[in-house]
């Protein structure tokens, strides 16, 4: 049905939309019905409802969801890391 009237969005277009990773639209979206996501031409295509659902669904602390999380976590650790070696060093 939407498909053949070319309604939704990938899920790149809707991550980007949102502010939030592809990955997170894939998990909100692996959860859909048949409604709210459809698969055309190889691609998968979020619905209006589907797209309603995923930001329903999303934290209002969207910092979780920043596209940059992981590196800005890495950056963290190697820093932790860092002051131990540091502090084991001064032993």
């Amino acid at each position: 049905m939407y498909e053949a009237a070319g309604i939704g969005k990938t899920m790149l277009e809707v991550s980007k939309e949102l502010g939030v990773s592809k990955d997170v639209v894939k998990y909100h979206q692996r959860k859909m019905n048949s409604n709210e996501t459809f698969k055309a031409g190889g691609k998968i295509y979020i619905t209006p409802a589907g797209e309603e659902k995923i930001k329903n669904g999303l934290r209002k602390d969207k910092e979780f969801y920043s596209v940059t999380f992981e590196s800005k976590l890495i950056s963290q650790i190697d820093k932790l890391n860092s002051n131990q070696w540091h502090h084991e060093w001064k032993l």
